[in-house]
């Protein structure tokens, strides 16, 4: 799906009853997240905070 900040993920897998057997949901601060290793190769410390604000991240959403 798509959502204002990137992609919205959701996997939902049923076991034919009413309710699902397992759903996993992925926010797109969570995979915006996995950017930032590649970010901040050649960067200092102090430019973490400015690269962090570019991919707007919703630190809420990823915590897991």
């Amino acid at each position: 799906m798509e959502s204002p900040k990137g992609e919205f993920s959701v996997f939902l897998i049923s076991s034919n009853r009413n309710y699902p057997y397992k759903c996993k949901i992925r926010s797109p601060a969570f995979q915006n997240l996995q950017l930032l290793n590649k970010l901040t190769l050649g960067h200092y410390l102090a430019d973490l905070v400015t690269l962090i604000g570019t991919i707007d991240i919703v630190f809420g959403e990823i915590d897991k």
